[in-house]
């Protein structure tokens, strides 16, 4: 059933030379409180290190000012860079904020791209290739008992609850990480549709049986036009290829023009009227996907982000479950 499909806020907090970095952040919170008045699933942190495009370096911390700002909607990291971190430092907080939320927080980890970051902080561009399932491995078993290797290390407090858990996946070897663990996954913008579709039918041929989450990142955009809808994701597009080439962050994205990049979000995300981001919905549920994570901060602005938010709350997904 379509109804089946969650709908959740992803916060990126990204910055334009128009705001103040304290302006960005607070974009972001009041995005969120607004998200848990209008009855939203989850909202979900970001990580970007060294970077004058988004301000939010820890996922975790921001997660638990959101826990402490919000009384219902759940919270969750998407994602926390698990190789940038002591693993069994990661499992401490993830249980804590489990606590300290009455079992709100949900625990998404990834590894991010292998930007300058991993020099200088993490153990660099190798372990970044090969370094994820053994981490990952470390968090969750310190999260279920023992610290891996030391009997007698056991974190506290002890997590009250079963915690979420998902992994990014941008790949078949990722899928393959989550699926053996028995994780759910969250897959981030710019996939199409029949990929996102892959991804989660492979998930399910190699987890054991279970209920699992897929979410997946949706740039989203209501307007009472298709036109009005696409030249704000054009801006929003053009102001993140703009900041690479300035800094030459990540060439690889480069490759990937802003037509092209447009068009692809265009055939598969919700991005124009009511009704074309209901459908889009529809195919989205279709790929298995069960969980929506709208991005909707897509014209870096408070007041039109909010109205973007509440007009998906008010005009789409009643819609959707109407279907």
């Amino acid at each position: 059933m379509t109804g089946d499909l969650r709908f959740s806020v992803v916060l990126q907090a990204q910055h334009t030379a128009e705001h103040t970095e304290a302006e960005t952040l607070a974009r972001a919170v009041a995005i969120a409180t607004e998200a848990e008045a209008l009855g939203f699933d989850c909202v979900w942190t970001t990580e970007h290190h060294f970077s004058g495009l988004h301000k939010t370096p820890s996922a975790l911390t921001m997660a638990a000012f959101l826990l402490g700002r919000t009384s219902r909607i759940g919270v969750g990291t998407a994602v926390t860079l698990l190789l940038l971190h002591s693993p069994v430092h990661v499992a401490e907080q993830v249980a804590l904020l489990d606590v300290v939320s009455g079992g709100r927080f949900r625990f998404g980890a990834g590894r991010g791209s292998p930007t300058k970051a991993y020099a200088a902080i993490g153990p660099g561009r190798a372990y970044w290739e090969h370094g994820l399932p053994e981490t990952l491995d470390r968090v969750l078993a310190a999260l279920r008992g023992p610290v891996a290797g030391f009997q007698e290390a056991v974190i506290s407090p002890r997590p009250t609850t079963r915690i979420p858990v998902s992994l990014a996946v941008g790949s078949d070897s990722t899928v393959d990480i989550a699926a053996a663990r028995g994780l759910s996954t969250q897959q981030f913008v710019r996939q199409d549709l029949a990929t996102r579709a892959a991804r989660i039918e492979r998930h399910r041929r190699l987890a054991p049986p279970g209920e699992y989450r897929h979410g997946c990142w949706v740039f989203t955009q209501v307007e009472d036009s298709q036109a009005a809808a696409e030249s704000v994701l054009r801006e929003n597009l053009e102001h993140g290829h703009a900041y690479v080439r300035r800094h030459r962050r990540r060439p690889e994205l480069l490759t990937s023009p802003v037509p092209e990049r447009l068009a692809t979000v265009l055939a598969n995300d919700p991005v124009g009227t009511p009704g074309r981001c209901v459908e889009q919905f529809r195919r989205l549920a279709a790929t298995g996907c069960t969980e929506a994570l709208c991005q909707v901060e897509m014209s870096l602005d408070l007041d039109s982000s909010i109205t973007n938010l509440r007009r998906l709350a008010a005009e789409v997904i009643p819609a959707y479950r109407r279907a």
